[in-house]
């Protein structure tokens, strides 16, 4: 349905280039059944598998958005885990991904037909549309804004504590 969740980038002439990958399709969806998990080990094999699988997105190779159901230990729900690479799913679409997913589940839930949903702008729509808005008067005319923005001092955030670096070593 939504195109770009099938993408994968190639390198081409210094540039990356979008191609839709069908192969992968067993790779974007998968179960994987804990139901024998001790309950006090379940949390640490849902980590383990959650890590394993967001690390394993791949801009070249592919799959960059991939969904797999946890089949846990009784009386534990379910679990069902979606990711997705940031070049390819930002927070609005998050949100379309989400709502889209709401309606389906309470559809099956509910016992009634799902919905039809509006066939969405396609990656590639989208592209040409931001290419041909990019060559626009209208936006060329915001240029001197922006470079301007551009040149500013940089004078930083305002910090709430001063307490050292902010850096991974300095959590908490």
């Amino acid at each position: 349905r939504h195109e770009v969740l099938r993408a994968r980038f190639k390198r081409v002439d210094h540039q990356w280039q979008p191609e839709m990958d069908e192969s992968l399709q067993g790779e974007r969806f998968s179960i994987i059944d804990l139901s024998n998990a001790s309950p006090a080990k379940l949390a640490q094999e849902l980590e383990s598998h959650c890590s394993r699988i967001q690390q394993s997105l791949n801009l070249e190779q592919g799959p960059l958005f991939r969904a797999v159901w946890f089949q846990t230990p009784a009386p534990e729900p379910p679990r069902l885990l979606l990711v997705g690479h940031h070049l390819i799913m930002d927070a609005v679409s998050w949100r379309i991904l989400l709502r889209e997913l709401e309606l389906l589940v309470s559809s099956a839930v509910d016992g009634v037909p799902a919905p039809s949903l509006a066939k969405p702008v396609s990656f590639f729509q989208w592209a040409e549309f931001v290419r041909n808005y990019a060559a626009t008067p209208q936006l060329r005319e915001t240029a001197g804004y922006w470079t301007r923005m551009a040149r500013q001092a940089f004078v930083g955030v305002p910090q709430d504590f001063t307490l050292g670096p902010n850096i991974g070593a300095s959590k908490r």
